[in-house]
């Protein structure tokens, strides 16, 4: 039986932290780079990041880089590669 995402998720300390100089190219490719090796990770956003930035990051996040998003608490954001979708033929 397969466990579900978020259950995964809980046991996952921050792997990526995004700080005051935000969203930046290097930060976006530090997470490819980490869902490339883990599949699953989580993004802690610190506390002197732009609330208001938030839900664009996390837009910016999972549409460049293609992947899901498990969970959203508070500024904490877990995210997992998409699977690849299944092609009609």
């Amino acid at each position: 039986m397969a466990i579900p995402s978020r259950s995964k998720a809980h046991v996952l300390d921050p792997s990526v932290r995004i700080g005051k100089s935000g969203l930046s190219d290097g930060m976006m490719q530090e997470i490819k780079r980490q869902l490339d090796k883990r599949k699953m990770i989580k993004i802690k956003f610190l506390p002197n990041f732009e609330a208001a930035a938030f839900d664009e990051a996390v837009l910016k996040i999972t549409s460049t880089l293609g992947a899901r998003v498990v969970q959203k608490m508070g500024k904490i954001l877990v995210v997992e590669k998409a699977r690849r979708p299944i092609r009609a033929e």
